[in-house]
């Protein structure tokens, strides 16, 4: 079934911890456990009790987050419906311990995981993977104990101590551990998971095939996690069969895994959505769009929601100490939707930026609201493309969505060639608050095609390669045929590129910096059969097919003639004093060589996108051009150059003020070089020399903007004409087949791509 449209209501939550280490959901109420800071001894000393503790968090894609934080363990109960929360008063922890996990049982009782920390001799690399926080000064585990407690915390009703667990189960190390509401132990260890009582007797084991990443509470029982960031599987330990259950695998890149509820075993988040896995149905269902309820997944700590859908999010704001917030989440009623024409935004994976935009958009705008279609969801570990073809499919059907993400895979040009987007010069050109004047025309000119402007992003960067003027020359842009008797020129055994550049990489990097201009998106037609790539091809192949492991960083290397060329990426005006100062003072970006380019390449990020059969063009238009308008002092701090020229003017006017820094007396702070430091001024240890960037000059920006200028060409590709290159290239550069070969198998197949998507 389709996920129902969900609303949220944030407001401030009161729960004075400092670290959310361990949360659980359970008859109707959320769990949180953490740190509360203690307060100081009269004195002003340090804390006399508590602990101090190392958080790990996992995120989405499955990594570990590190965070600190000091105080003592305190539990809160708070109504999934969005009561507030209420301390524990009973519970007292263990000396020096913390909460690493909780599991409600049906009576209201608890099972609390506490550990205190012990010695680095104690810890293991897999005592990571066995918890979510780490505490002490010295990492380890000093003890382990599982305590269940009555529905106050006050009263202990049963006690299981796990420190000498993995001795006991003959094992390297226990990687895991969980209660089930029957007081049994689960262990995991490897592939396996021991079942015991709460004697910690085994009842059984059962083995996988795939290491267990962790043990997660089912609405059944527990459930044995594997896999990682590109696939994960959840096996149901069965207890009558002694075994794992059938795989329940997750979609896309399924992450954070929370508990469940009489509908649904567990929950999920992947994407920019929350997946529960029915009971009924045995099988993932969409539950809610987060941005579509007005919720940063990224801030998600935890979450309980009832079978009627009502439920709490806790949200975290900030590093340690940390602060909370709530999100009262609710199935939106007919008249909350009303009025509001709801817009689609495809994607293939969310940046944060990105996601941030629409949550603001979704709450401020009165008339539109923007759901988000993250087809990233459907990729499997077997496909990781099914997004992508799902994505295709629903678009031959007439489903077209309004808005796109074209940063994380969709292919722009396909899509354009085939008069599937809207051109955007227009909106730009009759916008009040823009027009051509208002916006640095060169990099959307860049990522025009045929004149005809298809997505607009918010920054961009200069990409090109460098080299001394006294061995490239002195002008941008050249063949391979210059670039081949430049080296001739230089000493034995000077390379091209650094060596942990390979003939791939090079290739790679050749290919998104202009070679697709030998497809004609407009006609439909390719060149790579063309004496130009043949050529490309042949210079690939003869660079090193491994990275030597050579230590001379490449600075060093440029900078003493061992290293011709070094790849620059241009994101402010200072930057360009590093490689002025590298070549002894003068530079020339000569760029990668390429058939009548001048070798540097416009680079950008978040690109977004209208289809021309969008539902309403100015309700999109209204979110896009966000991307264009002005922020001023807003603006993030070395992310580029900004697209929108009184911010680009501001950020070069700022970067090029040169001011004294003055000490606390308000006399003037004297350099290593003996001269007055200027504010703004960075010191650099590079190439074997220290390199100083001042505050811009005008000759900077002189030369900065004469790049801009030459800039023709944007840094992209398409993925599927890049899958065919790459194995053809591949094919040639193993020496399987020459470059006439690769180039005229290339040119066959991408022919045949191209045909189809007419």
């Amino acid at each position: 079934p389709a996920a129902a449209a969900y609303t949220s209501e944030l407001s401030a939550l009161d729960l004075p911890l400092t670290e959310l280490t361990a949360s659980a959901a359970g008859g109707g109420n959320l769990y949180l456990a953490g740190l509360e800071e203690e307060p100081p001894e009269e004195d002003g000393e340090e804390i006399s009790s508590g602990s101090f503790s190392t958080t790990t968090s996992v995120s989405d894609d499955g990594s570990f987050t590190f965070s600190s934080g000091a105080g003592s363990a305190a539990l809160y109960r708070m109504d999934a419906a969005g009561g507030e929360p209420v301390k524990l008063e009973g519970y007292t922890p263990g000396e020096g311990a913390s909460v690493a996990a909780i599991v409600p049982c049906e009576d209201g009782s608890l099972w609390v995981l506490e550990r205190v920390s012990g010695g680095l001799e104690d810890m293991t690399l897999d005592d990571l993977g066995s918890g979510l926080t780490v505490t002490g000064g010295d990492i380890g585990w000093a003890s382990q104990v599982w305590r269940k407690l009555d529905a106050s915390g006050a009263q202990e009703l049963n006690r299981v101590d796990i420190t000498e667990l993995a001795e006991k189960l003959g094992v390297d190390a226990v990687t895991d551990t969980r209660m089930d509401r029957e007081d049994q132990l689960y262990a995991a260890s490897g592939a396996s998971v021991t079942v015991l009582d709460a004697g910690l007797n085994v009842l059984f084991t059962c083995k996988g095939q795939e290491t267990v990443e962790r043990l997660v509470p089912l609405a059944g029982g527990v459930g044995a996690v594997t896999g990682d960031g590109s696939g994960r599987t959840v096996y149901p330990i069965d207890l009558e069969s002694q075994s794992l259950g059938a795989s329940r695998p997750l979609t896309g890149s399924a992450g954070r895994i929370y508990d469940g509820n009489e509908r649904y075993d567990f929950f999920y988040s992947s994407g920019d959505s929350l997946y529960g896995w029915s009971v009924e149905n045995a099988a993932p269902e969409k539950v809610l769009s987060w941005s579509g309820a007005g919720v940063d997944k990224g801030q998600v700590e935890t979450l309980a929601l009832l079978p009627d859908g009502r439920g709490t999010a806790a949200l975290r704001e900030g590093s340690w100490p940390a602060s909370y917030s709530r999100a009262r989440l609710a199935p939106a009623g007919e008249e909350e939707l009303a009025g509001r024409t709801v817009l689609t935004l495809a994607t293939m994976g969310l940046s944060s930026e990105t996601r941030a935009r629409v949550l603001e958009f979704n709450r401020t705008s009165s008339q539109y609201r923007i759901e988000i279609q993250d087809y990233s969801e459907y990729n499997t570990s077997a496909d990781a493309s099914a997004g992508l073809s799902k994505l295709n499919t629903e678009i031959l059907a007439g489903n077209m969505p309004d808005l796109l993400d074209v940063s994380g895979g969709i292919p722009l040009r396909r899509y354009a060639a085939r008069g599937l987007l809207a051109d955007l010069w227009p909106y730009i050109e009759s916008d009040p608050e823009l027009g051509r004047d208002k916006v640095m025309e060169r990099p959307l000119e860049a990522a025009s095609m045929d004149g005809k402007l298809y997505q607009v992003f918010q920054r961009f960067a200069l990409e090109t390669a460098a080299g001394a003027p006294a061995a490239v020359g002195d002008k941008m842009g050249w063949s391979l045929e210059e670039l081949r008797a430049a080296l001739a020129k230089m000493p034995a055994g000077c390379s091209v590129l650094g060596p942990g550049l390979t003939k791939d990489s090079v290739f790679e990097t050749m290919f998104s910096n202009g070679l697709d201009s030998f497809v004609d998106w407009e006609a439909g037609t390719a060149r790579f059969d063309s004496p130009e790539f043949q050529a490309i091809l042949e210079f690939c192949a003869s660079l090193p097919a491994q990275a030597s492991g050579e230590d001379m960083d490449e600075y060093t290397r440029v900078a003493s003639g061992a290293q011709l060329l070094l790849p620059v990426y241009l994101n402010d005006l200072q930057s360009i004093q590093l490689y002025r100062a590298l070549f002894g003072g003068g530079v020339t970006f000569a760029g990668y060589p390429s058939e009548g380019g001048s070798g540097v390449s416009f680079s950008t990020e978040g690109g977004m996108a209208m289809s021309a059969s969008c539902k309403d063009a100015e309700g999109a238009w209204s979110f896009l051009r966000q991307v264009l308008l002005p922020v001023g002092e807003q603006a993030a701090p070395g992310l580029d150059f900004p697209v929108n020229r009184a911010d680009f003017e501001q950020a070069a006017e700022k970067s090029m003020e040169f001011s004294y820094l003055k000490d606390e007396t308000g006399n003037t702070i004297v350099g290593p070089d003996g001269e007055p430091m200027l504010e703004g001024t960075v010191y650099l240890f590079v190439g074997g020399k220290s390199v100083m960037l001042k505050p811009a000059t005008q000759e900077d920006y002189d030369q900065i903007m004469a790049l801009y200028e030459a800039a023709d060409s944007l840094v992209s590709r398409d993925e599927s004409i890049w899958a065919i290159v790459r194995e053809q290239a591949g094919a040639c550069f193993a020496g399987d087949r020459t470059a006439e070969e690769a180039a005229k198998a290339i040119q066959s197949r991408v022919e045949l791509y191209l045909n189809e998507q007419k």
